[in-house]
């Protein structure tokens, strides 16, 4: 489940190259108590398959002190990684690192170098607890 306040991306995408920040930040004043005493994860899934034969796209989870991340820091990164490593249905779940969070706003954002998308939309937010998670697409079904 996820809450509005804790949502980056909604069918977000696709990117070009360089830097692209995410729709929304999170105001970790504003998501008072977020995970209190809990182990929160950042959960990415695409939602429409992205292209870009040459392209990679790096993940990077960025905190910072004010709204224009004009000193952010990077909490995490998943690496270049290239747009057919990601699959059809890419997810991630990593855990937030508690620690590594001292400033007031967090943002994703969507690193992209080689060559533009010309496709791929992403959903990203923090959630409490991302086992056994599933992302189904738009309009799909599960056939039994």
């Amino acid at each position: 489940m996820f809450d509005r306040q804790t949502l980056f991306s909604n069918d977000q995408g696709p990117f070009n190259i360089g830097s692209n920040a995410s729709t929304d930040y999170i105001d970790l004043l504003a998501a008072r108590d977020i995970g209190r005493g809990e182990k929160l994860e950042l959960v990415i899934a695409m939602t429409t398959a992205a292209v870009g034969a040459t392209s990679t796209l790096d993940f990077q989870l960025q905190s910072d002190d004010n709204t224009s991340f004009s000193s952010a820091t990077v909490i995490w990164s998943s690496g270049a990684q290239s747009i057919a490593q990601l699959g059809t249905q890419g997810i991630y779940a990593v855990h937030v690192p508690r620690s590594a969070v001292p400033e007031r706003y967090l943002r994703l954002v969507y690193v992209v170098a080689t060559a533009n998308q010309s496709a791929g939309k992403f959903f990203a937010g923090i959630i409490l607890d991302a086992q056994d998670w599933l992302f189904y697409p738009k309009a799909s079904y599960v056939q039994a």
